[in-house]
């Protein structure tokens, strides 16, 4: 398995301990860097055109959150493609342009970023794919609370302090208090209970739950390369 944009290396860790055999591919040395004293894992530092990768030796290349970044979208789809073994699967993580929060949102939409090169429509991207013989096994749509709450705020007649509202029954940092083996203070976050805790507790898994008909702003697409 190949992450392109493994990012802090959350995701390959979880996945080599489900068993996989995994590799990373990551701009920020940074990030390179934690990967590798955190989890042991090495990852290559670069992006993926300035790369001398060989075809068709990958089960599964996953894209999480990296696609709409990307300038030259077609070819470095065509890129990550070629890396695929025959029956391999493509894994896509983008912004759904034809989502009800876009639609509904319009520029106000929480995924219209500096950082977002391209918005892609569900009938673009399945087009894009098919052209290149791949197929779509399976999407998983999501709305993301975070921006439901931006878009409505963002018709208010007022300004509301976004970042105060998201940090609505976070855990904030612990105190020193207790100790090591070594006598060096630990920072330990108190229990966070109460409503609000509960309910951003709530806000997150309801950030995860599939729905159906492509109704959400984000999508997970499972892509798989025909022989």
């Amino acid at each position: 398995m190949l992450d392109i944009g493994s990012g802090l290396g959350y995701f390959l860790n979880t996945a080599r301990n489900d068993g996989w055999e995994v590799e990373g591919l990551e701009p920020r040395s940074d990030a390179v860097r934690f990967c590798y004293e955190q989890f042991g894992i090495r990852v290559r530092e670069g992006f993926l055109e300035n790369m001398e990768c060989r075809s068709g030796v990958y089960d599964v290349v996953t894209l999480w959150d990296v696609f709409e970044h990307v300038s030259d979208h077609i070819r470095f789809l065509e890129q990550c493609i070629d890396l695929l073994v025959p029956g391999g699967i493509l894994v896509l993580a983008i912004p759904n342009a034809s989502g009800w929060p876009a639609r509904i949102f319009r520029e106000r939409w929480r995924y219209i970023m500096a950082t977002h090169l391209n918005y892609f429509t569900m009938r673009y991207i399945e087009q894009l794919l098919s052209a290149r013989h791949m197929t779509i096994e399976r999407a998983d749509h999501t709305i993301k609370v975070h921006s439901l709450v931006q878009g409505v705020v963002s018709w208010l007649p007022f300004d509301v302090p976004l970042n105060r509202i998201f940090r609505i029954g976070s855990i904030p940092e612990g105190k020193h208090t207790d100790r090591n083996i070594s006598g060096d203070p630990v920072t330990a976050p108190p229990r966070m209970r109460g409503p609000l805790h509960r309910t951003r507790k709530m806000a997150f898994k309801l950030n995860m739950v599939p729905l159906p008909w492509g109704i959400g702003d984000m999508v997970d697409l499972y892509c798989r390369k025909l022989p």
